[in-house]
């Protein structure tokens, strides 16, 4: 992987199409995981997964890239929380299913915590110094709401704020508190591509004349355009006619 021979024309009219080892260094998939990945803001559910007081759900950050195992709580104080999933012990899940629960306890050697992460006991270590130590707690991840959709990071690169800004602004007038997930309507695809590449083909709109006919149809492709924030970009398409 060698970065220092890859120059992209800031002007588009002589910027070029990347390498293709690009799509296919794994090194460099690597570096996009820590650098892009682990420091962005995912969705990780409905804030419905946590709705009331004595709730857990588990959930995997970015399942097939970063796999990182988290837990939603919501303690008695009806304060919500993500942690990980991992014990401080020995790694294992400290849960693995969602319920309502009183505490959370590893099934591996009994370590209990409670739902807002702190340790409470540890079978056989009445006697330990120092015991329990912050290192003993279950790490604790930002945790943020917008409309019925909980999102963390990581290792945040912007404030959630920031971050979100540009979508309450175009969008924050629209209801969405009682938005749920409808499974029936909901489709999977296996694209088995670099997601650079895949990215990449969404955020061009060269091919919607000849991939999408029924978009063509309905969308006045030479309104299509394209806004650019500081965090994110915005595709817009009128409609034809009405």
């Amino acid at each position: 992987m060698d970065l220092t021979q890859l120059h992209v024309d800031p002007d588009i009219r002589r910027a070029e199409t990347l390498p293709g080892w690009i799509y296919r260094d794994a090194g460099l998939y690597g570096v996009a995981r820590e650098r892009v990945f682990a420091p962005s803001w995912q969705l990780l559910a409905d804030a419905d997964a946590i709705r009331t007081p004595g709730q857990a759900f588990p959930v995997t950050m970015l399942e097939g890239c970063l796999d990182e195992p988290l837990l939603l709580t919501r303690d008695s104080a009806d304060r919500p929380h993500c942690l990980s999933n991992v014990c401080t012990h020995r790694a294992n899940l400290v849960c693995e299913h969602p319920g309502s629960l009183k505490s959370l306890r590893c099934r591996y050697h009994g370590r209990q915590f409670s739902l807002d992460g702190r340790m409470k006991h540890m079978p056989e270590f009445a006697d330990a110094e120092n015991f329990p130590r912050e290192a003993d707690h279950l790490p604790r991840l930002p945790l943020e709401r917008w409309a019925a959709f909980l999102f963390t990071s990581l290792r945040p690169f912007a404030p959630f704020a920031d971050w979100a800004r540009p979508v309450a602004e175009r969008v924050g007038w629209i209801d969405l508190s009682a938005a749920r997930f409808a499974p029936e309507r909901s489709r999977d695809y296996l694209v088995e591509a670099n997601w650079a590449l895949y990215v990449e083909n969404y955020l061009e709109g060269f091919h919607i004349p000849y991939v999408h006919a029924g978009l063509t149809d309905e969308v006045d492709y030479g309104s299509y355009r394209t806004e650019l924030f500081r965090y994110a970009s915005l595709q817009v398409g009128f409609s034809r006619g009405g």
